[in-house]
């Protein structure tokens, strides 16, 4: 047996395993409530759990063990036979970076201490992960993914841990179905471009991405217009001071390096849990936040070794706009559409501990949007974590408890995994757009936006001579948007949501065939553009897509010399035939220049634009949901053609008839689901 994964959920052999797991930390727990815990996460309809396996908990000096023989609660063997026993399949989650609000976020302190792991600044410091809110209790020094030193230590750890693991994995007659590969890698947060790491390990793996991606120092020269004698000389940007847009491909490459580094990683952690031995079940990832640069998540789930990649979820009721984005993105993007924390409950020094209303209209509003599979994070409650179903002490926690189970049936009942949004549009943002936002930065020191300075001062005040406005189309260094309201592809956003057009959101390093799904595609474009996907865009219009872009067409290719695919088909704003489709540039969005002739899908629609409105279909059922994403109860009306049953599935406010039109009260954050007939 080996198990693989669909957009479905996981599939072994031919049964379907729906995601829907709940996240429980056997080592937090006292040994003897492992049992009753478990009872009371099938209680609430789980059939799936996830744990991390922390190495700090396992290694407790530089090569001493404890798997149990010691401390009974680390007897992670007894704890996957004990799931076995019970039939809950597990999502492992090993390592070595786990956070969970650990320590030093699981790594041990020698490990860290080491000089030979250590990542280091633009400046040459040591990088700090800075204790407060979010790290307690300690600041710690940051390791360097690129530390030969680190990866030997890591394989020490996974020789041990694997072969525990091993003969638990489904295909071995075993409860594990998956594993990740370390945990929201990303320069632990310290994200931005000229932060970190320029430790000598990571100069040196940045120098071997140039020699694999030019060949020969002659065609790097002719790219930069520099005089290196080789690439060994060549030096990373610590900091935005270009002058001419003609230097750009140096600040460029550094950004493509922040990516292939994460990937990197990532790919290689996976190798080495596959070597000893974990192997027939899908490795995957996750992502803290970030779906652009320095994050790829379209390459990295492109990576044979990575077969799967979600993203995590903390979010209350007012935050509702950014979990939207999140789950159309990975609606648009992803194979399996996957958040792999979602917050049930918060971490202790988080602002706001989640109610049980904030946990039911957020899920129900990630699954209106696109979610396929999820793992609550946490289920059952832990030190530093408050707000979870179960408590530490095996005790139900009314309200999130009586939400959970009824959610679960819910999916089961209706066997929600079988359904598909309706989406006919797809909002592209433009990856080459994205590197240039991260790269366009300056004061780049850790955790820069938590000290409240202005915008301003993050952002280069250089003038590289653009013809078109390129600054306004730069999202901001803030995680809750994916792009600025006032953007071009922000004013699109607006402009499909005001008609209840629904629509999903991606990038442009989306597969071909993702992006053929979708009769319309809307793309943000400036002055620069790589010409490679502007003929895979091409290719996607000549197959019968309606490409729109603006505000402006490229001219320009990544080396900043002239170049240009979709400047061959227009040279002004306005409409073209592109084989049996079409390419649309507009300079301000409306409908009718987004849809053209395009008729979508649209069998219901609101009175009233602040809600929102998802249809879901099996080829033989409908389900619609309405969010009232707002602090006000909204009246509206809801109309459609012909006569319709409304089958409550949701608030068992009772079944409705009616014909072409009904009366909808809605309460403040709150979602509505029906099953439509007729």
């Amino acid at each position: 047996m080996t198990i693989s994964v669909t957009p479905r959920g996981l599939m072994a052999d031919r049964e379907l395993i729906p995601v829907y797991s709940g996240t429980v930390h056997y080592w937090r727990l006292e040994r003897e409530l492992w049992d009753p815990i478990l009872d009371n996460v099938k209680a609430m309809g789980f059939r799936m759990i996830c744990s991390y396996i922390p190495w700090v908990v396992h290694e407790v000096a530089p090569g001493e063990f404890d798997f149990g023989e010691q401390d009974p609660r680390k007897d992670i063997d007894a704890f996957l036979s004990l799931c076995e026993d019970k039939d809950i399949w597990v999502l492992v989650r090993p390592g070595p970076h786990i956070n969970a609000e650990l320590t030093r976020f699981g790594f041990p302190e020698w490990v860290l201490m080491d000089p030979q792991v250590q990542a280091r600044t633009a400046t040459g410091s040591l990088a700090i992960f800075q204790a407060g809110h979010t790290s307690p209790p300690k600041q710690f020094p940051i390791p360097s993914y690129a530390s030969e030193r680190f990866y030997q230590l890591v394989g020490r750890y996974f020789d041990q841990l694997c072969p525990i693991l091993v003969n638990h994995l489904a295909p071995n007659g075993g409860c594990i179905v998956g594993c990740q590969t370390d945990n929201e890698t990303c320069y632990f947060f310290r994200d931005r471009a000229y932060d970190l790491d320029y430790s000598d390990g990571a100069i040196a793996v940045y120098r071997a991405m140039l020699r694999d991606k030019y060949g020969t120092i002659a065609v790097l020269n002719k790219r930069y217009g520099s005089d290196y004698a080789d690439f060994d000389e060549i030096q990373p940007p610590r900091d935005f001071e270009a002058a001419d847009k003609a230097e750009l491909p140096w600040y460029f490459d550094w950004a493509e390096f922040k990516e292939y580094r994460i990937t990197r990683s990532l790919v290689r952690i996976a190798r080495m849990l596959q070597e000893r031995g974990i192997v027939g079940v899908p490795i995957f990832h996750d992502v803290a936040w970030q779906f652009f640069s320095p994050l790829d998540m379209i390459d990295l789930e492109a990576q044979p070794e990575i077969e799967w990649v979600g993203m995590n979820l903390y979010r209350n009721k007012e935050q509702y706009a950014g979990a939207v984005v999140r789950m159309k993105y990975l609606a648009g993007s992803m194979k399996l559409p996957f958040v792999s924390e979602f917050g049930s409950g918060v971490w202790s020094h988080h602002t706001c501990t989640f109610d049980p209303h904030d946990e039911e209209f957020i899920t129900l509003s990630a699954f209106m949007h696109g979610l396929k599979a999820v793992n609550y994070y946490m289920i059952v409650e832990r030190e530093r974590w408050q707000g979870s179903p179960v408590t530490r002490e095996n005790h139900r926690r009314p309200g999130y408890f009586d939400f959970y189970r009824k959610f679960n049936r819910f999916l089961e009942d209706n066997r929600f995994w079988e359904f598909a949004k309706i989406a006919e549009v797809l909002l592209l943002q433009n990856y080459d757009l994205e590197r240039f936002s991260a790269l366009y930065s300056t004061l780049n020191v850790g955790f820069d936006y938590m000290l409240g300075l202005p915008m301003g001062l993050q952002v280069p005040d250089v003038d590289l001579g653009w013809r078109y406005d390129v600054a306004s189309q730069l999202a901001p260094h803030e995680y809750e948007v994916n792009a600025p309201p006032n953007s071009w592809l922000g004013r699109t956003t607006e402009v499909l949501r005001s008609a209840q057009a629904d629509f999903n959101l991606s990038d442009t390093h989306l597969q071909l065939e993702r992006i053929q799904r979708y009769r319309v595609a809307c793309l943000s474009t400036v002055d620069f553009m790589d010409t490679a996907l502007q003929e895979k865009l091409v290719t996607y219009m000549r197959r019968g897509g309606r490409l729109v872009v603006g505000p402006g067409l490229p001219y320009l290719g990544m080396d900043m010399k002239p170049a240009s695919v979709l400047g061959r088909y227009l040279s002004e704003p306005g409409t073209v035939q592109i084989g049996r489709g079409e390419l649309v540039w507009l300079e301000e969005p409306t409908l009718e220049g987004i849809l053209g002739d395009v008729e979508i899908e649209q069998p219901f629609i609101l009175s009233d634009p602040r809600l929102d409105l998802a249809v879901h279909h099996n080829g033989e059922r409908q389900i619609l949901f309405v969010a009232n994403p707002t602090a006000e109860e909204i009246r509206a009306r809801l109309d459609f053609m012909g006569q319709r049953w409304f089958i409550d599935l949701w608030s068992e406010e009772g079944d409705w008839v009616s014909e072409d039109a009904l009366d909808l009260a809605l309460l403040p954050y709150t979602v509505r689901i029906w099953e439509v007939l007729g």
